[in-house]
């Protein structure tokens, strides 16, 4: 067997294993489960079981929603605020942190800022380079010794 082909070997493991059959009530119990799942009401189904008059108004919702979105949140969002002082505070809140979370990035220099980025980079890939290891170490070991070819 060459090593480059992991999944013959596998295969072969697979094959090895002895046939089990299906539990005698599987089929009474899947009939069962699906029964009840086709029992549900159309609201806790997918969006294919919904009224066609709703699936319509909520197309029409998530259009508004986008065009909302496109036109600029602030713009939606002050319009609305002159309506609802609630909002109009939250605004003053937002940005008021964002001013000062502006303030503070601009106080910190720029290299500072790009070795940052690069630490979590580097962190990132050393993580993603720390479970490729593991998996390779731990559980293909584990598949290699377990099943041995008898000679």
């Amino acid at each position: 067997m060459s090593p480059h082909k992991p999944d013959s070997r596998l295969h072969e493991i697979l094959r090895a294993l002895p046939t089990r059959p299906a539990p005698r009530t599987l089929e009474t119990r899947v009939r069962a489960e699906l029964a009840r799942l086709e029992a549900r009401p159309w609201w806790r189904r997918s969006y294919r079981a919904w009224p066609q008059w709703l699936r319509g108004a909520f197309l029409a919702v998530t259009a508004v929603v986008a065009v909302a979105v496109a036109v600029g949140p602030s713009r939606v969002l002050y319009e609305l605020a002159g309506h609802l002082e609630w909002l109009a505070s939250l605004l003053s809140l937002g940005e008021g942190l964002a001013g000062t979370v502006r303030d503070i990035l601009h106080a910190i220099p720029t290299a500072w800022l790009y070795g940052a980025l690069a630490a979590v980079a580097t962190c990132y890939a050393v993580l993603a380079g720390l479970g490729a290891l593991a998996y390779r170490a731990f559980f293909r070991a584990k598949l290699h010794l377990s099943h041995r070819p008898s000679a």
